[in-house]
């Protein structure tokens, strides 16, 4: 931009000079002969003023349209990056709508953020890398009770939070394998998603964890295998996670089905360490139809009781319950009243 500035300055000095580097008395004896000289002068600084504002709009505006070459937050509003495709466009949010709070579960802006930057990643095209493969059933007992209440189905639709590496004690796997089902695997624990992937699943999958908030937030996660969760600790901005734990993005329930456009969730299987009851009140069940849901229960502070009463209140009944001694199991599997109508 300086540089363009300078090279006017020259010009209008070179200009200024030619015209006015004469004797004065020249200048004003020959005043009317010089009517047309001052014409061209003034015309000539006009041009080139409006030349110099035109280019410092375009600095202004390509500024302005860069969030990396000016301040996010202005006084009415701040301008959000929305991927669309290989791009990036930018979107002007007011002040009055971000005060009213995070958006909507299923609102475009963030459903297109998350298909745009493969959240939601697909399944495998490779054949199965599976430690035991000869393993039909690795679930505790969910996925039969599970094909009990739905009669069979086939071409049924899954979700699976806290999938783990995708086939320890996994409920949805014999649902995938023999009877033709499409999913999605939630994990939220980055080594036992990278462990996920490497079983080429034939579901998608998201190395993410379910929000305990109806809007998506980051948690400080509890990495243990089998038992990782939430943490009660917060996370701190700008510093990483303390050792055994790692920064995760949550998502809603509904935000995730709804950047896939799923609309009916056949079977819902959910073990998240003592967070379930958080994030089952996150879920608007008007708005998504969950067929059959199966909830670990032994970790929340309610127990299985309160998750019992939740359900029941949302329109569900206990269909069966699955538990161990060891405590590797201790779900109710639980049906929507829609079913046994």
């Amino acid at each position: 931009m300086i540089p363009k500035i300078q090279a006017y300055c020259n010009l209008i000095f070179k200009v200024k000079k030619k015209v006015f580097n004469v004797p004065f008395d020249y200048f004003w004896m020959h005043f009317h002969q010089m009517k047309s000289s001052f014409v061209i002068f003034a015309a000539t600084i006009c041009f080139l003023l409006g030349l110099g504002f035109y280019h410092y709009l375009l600095g202004y505006r390509a500024i302005f349209n860069d969030p990396s070459r000016r301040p996010v937050y202005f006084n009415d509003g701040f301008s959000v990056a929305v991927p669309t495709g290989n791009a990036k466009s930018h979107e002007w949010i007011s002040m009055r709508e971000a005060l009213k709070g995070p958006f909507a579960q299923n609102d475009s802006r963030l459903l297109q953020y998350i298909n745009a930057n493969n959240i939601i990643r697909p399944p495998s095209d490779k054949p199965y890398n599976l430690s035991n493969p000869d393993l039909d059933n690795p679930s505790m007992g969910q996925s039969r009770i599970v094909l009990h209440a739905l009669n069979g189905l086939k071409n049924g639709f899954f979700v699976e939070c806290g999938a783990l590496d995708g086939e320890l004690r996994s409920n949805t796997l014999l649902l995938e394998k023999r009877f033709g089902w499409k999913g999605l695997l939630i994990e939220g624990d980055p080594k036992n998603y990278d462990m996920l992937v490497d079983k080429h699943r034939k579901a998608w999958s998201t190395p993410a964890c379910l929000s305990t908030l109806p809007y998506p937030h980051e948690v400080l996660f509890e990495q243990h295998y089998n038992t990782g969760k939430i943490s009660k600790q917060q996370v701190v901005k700008d510093q990483d996670a303390p050792p055994g734990f790692a920064r995760v993005q949550c998502y809603p329930f509904y935000t995730l089905i709804s950047a896939m456009n799923i609309s009916t969730v056949d079977y819902f299987s959910l073990d998240v360490e003592g967070s379930e009851l958080d994030v089952l009140n996150t879920i608007p069940f008007d708005s998504v139809f969950i067929k059959v849901i199966s909830v670990e229960y032994i970790h929340d502070s309610g127990g299985r009781n309160a998750v019992k009463q939740f359900m029941t209140a949302k329109g569900f009944r206990v269909f069966g319950e699955v538990t161990d001694p060891r405590n590797w199991a201790n779900d109710l599997v639980l049906v929507n009243e829609r079913l046994l109508i």
